[in-house]
């Protein structure tokens, strides 16, 4: 081999040690700053007055779920607020977590009777969302508009005082019998209003739903999920929900976790 040959053979294997040792550098890089991402967590904390109620971790940019609506002997809740002074209400469909953040609770007294006092009783229908507490309101006065309640796959569209959902309720009526409230839920992502579902079409095909149970744990589990007879699809995991004391760690089809799937 010539030397020109030589020269050039070696300048050859020196770019391309270079080159190997640039991409383990960069990989290097990549992967300590996938790491910071990975790590990147805020703290969101459910604070009434002077209490913290619960902390959850959450994944930069991440939404946070909404918790279980906590309960105060003599007092409604209301809603979730974003600053103390109670103005802002928290929107945990459209805030994303970029830092730690404190999340409070407002409430309203409710109406203290006095003996003697002629009461009436409203009670909310849910459909199906979280429970929320009745109220015993004085023969006259108003009731209390609690927090919207949730449902999984829904938007809450209001409080009708009958099942059909055809007259919308006015808290600011006086309450002179006892009355049952319905809530009102359209499909999210434009999935129906007027309080009505259009059913799918017909079709000879076999369709099976997935329904994702949160199993007593906080937070609004996955959306259900349709396939196709012999149709593959992507399983829904449980980063949206926390239970005190537990881990989540996949998907039974038993509550127990005893079935082997």
């Amino acid at each position: 081999m010539s030397k020109n040959n030589k020269i050039i053979t070696a300048a050859i294997a020196v770019v391309a040690l270079l080159i190997i040792i640039g991409a383990v550098f960069a990989s290097g890089i990549l992967a300590h700053d996938s790491d910071d991402v990975k790590s990147a967590e805020y703290e969101v904390n459910f604070i009434d007055g002077d209490d913290i109620l619960k902390s959850i971790s959450v994944k930069e940019n991440n939404l946070v779920n909404r918790i279980s609506d906590p309960v105060k002997e003599g007092y409604v809740f209301t809603g979730w607020y974003s600053d103390k002074e109670l103005t802002n209400e928290f929107d945990f469909n459209d805030t994303y977590i970029t830092e730690n953040t404190n999340i409070y609770a407002k409430w309203v007294k409710s109406s203290e009777p006095e003996p003697g006092d002629i009461t009436f009783t409203v009670t909310f229908n849910t459909d199906g969302g979280n429970e929320i507490a009745s109220q015993i309101v004085k023969k006259g006065e108003n009731a209390v508009r609690p927090a919207d309640p949730i449902k999984s796959g829904y938007k809450f569209a209001g409080w009708y005082s009958d099942s059909s959902f055809t007259t919308e309720f006015n808290f600011k009526s006086p309450i002179n019998f006892d009355i049952t409230l319905y809530a009102k839920f359209t499909l999210n992502q434009g999935g129906g209003g007027g309080g009505a579902i259009t059913p799918p079409p017909v079709t000879s095909e076999t369709n099976y739903t997935i329904t994702y149970d949160s199993n007593g744990a906080d937070g609004i589990a996955p959306e259900k999920q349709t396939l196709k007879e012999n149709e593959s699809i992507m399983i829904s995991n449980g980063d949206a929900l926390t239970k005190t004391g537990y881990s989540f760690v996949g998907w039974n089809t038993k509550a127990d976790g005893t079935e082997k799937n």
